[in-house]
């Protein structure tokens, strides 16, 4: 995947891991929309996919049309619509990928190229002072190439 799904102004607070009964992953988090709590949802790992509790109905209804705007899930040859879980995890899976890259850019440079997928960084050095002029030298020339991105610019945005 080289760029993550359009989450359209959602996102998730307090995701934490929960005992269960399957080989899911059971879990609880809260929803936001635009910076405000709008849904607690859950998956107890007993089969039947999550649950979710709104709390503004309306935002529900954003929640429903956005997803039926997503482009096809595809899974090798196959193609799937994309449902409430689905769009849950890939929020999930964007949200635990950008918390251990905020944590990462702490004491590393991480850069991805263009070809590199969305999920992807390359570790460049330790507790090195990040400058565009840093970024020339770790590439050995005078111009970045179009498409480079350097993760830590992007956390700190």
């Amino acid at each position: 995947m080289n760029q993550p799904l359009d989450h359209a102004g959602f996102s998730i607070k307090g995701f934490k891991e929960i005992a269960g009964h399957d080989d899911s992953r059971p879990f609880e988090c809260s929803i936001y929309y635009k910076g405000k709590r709008v849904c607690k949802a859950w998956d107890d790992g007993w089969g039947g996919g999550g649950s979710f509790q709104w709390l503004i109905k309306n935002v529900e209804k954003i929640w429903n049309e956005h997803i039926e705007k997503l482009p096809p899930w595809e899974y090798g040859d196959r193609k799937h619509k994309y449902d409430s879980d689905l769009f849950l995890a890939d929020i999930i899976e964007n949200h635990e990928f950008l918390t251990k890259i905020r944590r990462l850019c702490k004491n590393h440079i991480l850069m991805r190229f263009p070809e590199d997928g969305f999920y992807t960084y390359r570790k460049i050095n330790k507790k090195i002072q990040f400058t565009p002029e840093i970024k020339n030298k770790i590439l050995g020339a005078d111009n970045i190439p179009d498409g480079v991105v350097f993760w830590n610019e992007l956390i700190t945005q």
